[in-house]
């Protein structure tokens, strides 16, 4: 009878104990997931600073080749 008594215990101890270890699997896995997110919302904030960049210099590019283009419009007498 007493064998008995423990196995019931001994069971609830391994399924706590495998709880416990489930749990300390996904809090790590959180943490994870967590640094993963939060670098790459730096990397999505650089990429857009680099865009934002770009796209500035196209537009200066784009009013330079204008202003060429309307200087070449002159006739050649001028």
């Amino acid at each position: 009878m007493i064998g008995l008594a423990m196995h019931p215990r001994k069971s609830t101890d391994d399924r706590f104990e495998t709880l416990e270890v489930k749990l300390a699997f996904h809090e790590q896995t959180l943490q994870e997931l967590g640094d993963l997110i939060y670098a790459q919302r730096q990397q999505i904030d650089r990429l857009r600073a680099t865009c934002r960049q770009l796209r500035r210099q196209i537009e200066s590019l784009s009013q330079e080749a204008a202003q060429v283009e309307s200087d070449d419009d002159r006739p050649p007498h001028y």
